[in-house]
């Protein structure tokens, strides 16, 4: 959000056509993410983490501070998106290959959350910081400051990082009726298209698919909201800082729940949250004090599918399935990244007909509760009758 707010305000103006444009920006880049997911799980197998990490450092870096020579979309298309969307995906790829080998059924989940909790570290630092940067060193310096943060913090991570032998556990404390010895981590494959034959599986993909098809359009557009209320850039900026910087005590209290009732159902309760927050808040949201209200909130809950998924993911497929339900998972998401997207060209043709940004917010309540359902189908698909269960 914030970036699309600079690249709006220094390079390419600010219209309709424009505001669609860079949308597409953060989508495109969740799209290359998703499409690289099959071949780096192929060959993880065959160059092993440290080489995939060095690579995505690689990257991850060049992306950044090339982005920061932009003065054609496409430009910005291919160094932000493309290179940085790859970086993406040969640091995910690893990393969820790894961590659940260091953990068992009973503490996975809080693993993944403090993991995702990173994410808003970051989110909650950048935003403040480019702020910062442009206002006394210029913006030119703002990416490559940001290169350098990413460069050394990749580099460190390929130090430190490693793997081991997975747990001996079952499939899913849940289900006593798909327990399968996860054996070792050379028995994992990367593609295994018949658990598209199970249908918590496929309940799954739509539980997640549309989150995220809606989950970018709150944290993209509030920036320019902010605008839109009378607010200033730097407001706009705290807003984004702080549903960031919510979401690290929120995806480390989702992990810590998760692991005592389940992931199931600490992620309907999370989904739920957002889709209230958004009709219930941001609907009404007409100053300062109300976006940090908003922004605190929603943020608490932002990184649900993120910190849980792949904790999930193992209680439905297990580990030796594992990769293969992440690829899926990241192959349908390739299909709902453009959520940000589509919410910004339906808003350029019905900005006319309605309340700005209503069509943003409408969409986003939608994709919430159409989330919603799918998991509370799912959790039936495991207890029908029990209510009070750990799923």
């Amino acid at each position: 959000g914030v970036l699309l707010e600079y690249y709006e305000r220094e390079i390419f103006g600010s219209t309709n056509e424009v505001t669609t444009q860079l949308a597409f920006v953060g989508s495109l880049r969740n799209i290359m993410g998703s499409l690289c997911m099959l071949p780096a799980n192929l060959a993880y197998s065959f160059v092993g983490h440290k080489i995939m990490l060095l690579l995505s450092t690689l990257l991850s870096t060049l992306g950044v501070l090339l982005s920061g020579t932009v003065t054609e979309m496409w430009q910005l298309y291919l160094f932000y998106s493309v290179f940085t969307g790859c970086g993406m995906c040969l640091f995910h790829v690893p990393l969820i290959r790894i961590v659940p080998n260091w953990f068992d059924e009973s503490s996975r989940s809080t693993a993944f959350g403090i993991i995702t909790s990173t994410m808003g570290v970051g989110g909650l630092l950048v935003p403040l910081t480019m702020s910062s940067i442009e206002r006394n060193l210029g913006s030119v310096w703002i990416f490559r400051i940001l290169a350098i943060v990413v460069f050394v913090t990749g580099m460190i991570a390929c130090a430190i990082i490693k793997d081991t032998e997975p747990p001996t556990t079952t499939t899913s404390d849940v289900s006593s009726n798909e327990k399968e010895n996860v054996g070792d981590k050379k028995k994992q494959v990367a593609m295994d298209f018949t658990i598209l034959k199970m249908r918590k599986v496929l309940l799954w993909l739509g539980a997640y698919g549309t989150q995220t098809f809606v989950q970018g359009i709150p944290l993209i557009f509030l920036p320019s909201y902010a605008k839109y209320i009378g607010l200033g850039q730097e407001q706009g900026t705290v807003a984004i800082s702080l549903l960031l910087g919510m979401s690290v005590p929120g995806s480390i209290i989702a992990g810590i729940v998760a692991d005592r009732i389940g992931n199931i159902n600490t992620l309907t309760i999370y989904v739920l949250m957002e889709a209230l927050t958004t009709a219930l808040i941001w609907t009404f949201v007409n100053n300062f004090q109300t976006l940090q209200l908003y922004g605190a909130i929603y943020g608490f809950f932002f990184n649900s599918m993120a910190s849980l998924g792949s904790a999930l993911a193992i209680s439905i497929v297990g580990m030796e399935r594992f990769p293969s339900a992440m690829s899926l998972l990241l192959l349908t998401s390739t299909l709902c990244a453009m959520g940000s997207t589509v919410a910004s060209f339906i808003e350029g043709k019905v900005n006319q007909s309605i309340q700005p940004y209503l069509s943003y917010k409408i969409m986003a309540v939608a994709g919430y509760v159409v989330s919603f359902i799918f998991l509370l189908v799912l959790r039936s698909a495991f207890h029908k009758k029990k209510v009070f269960v750990k799923v």
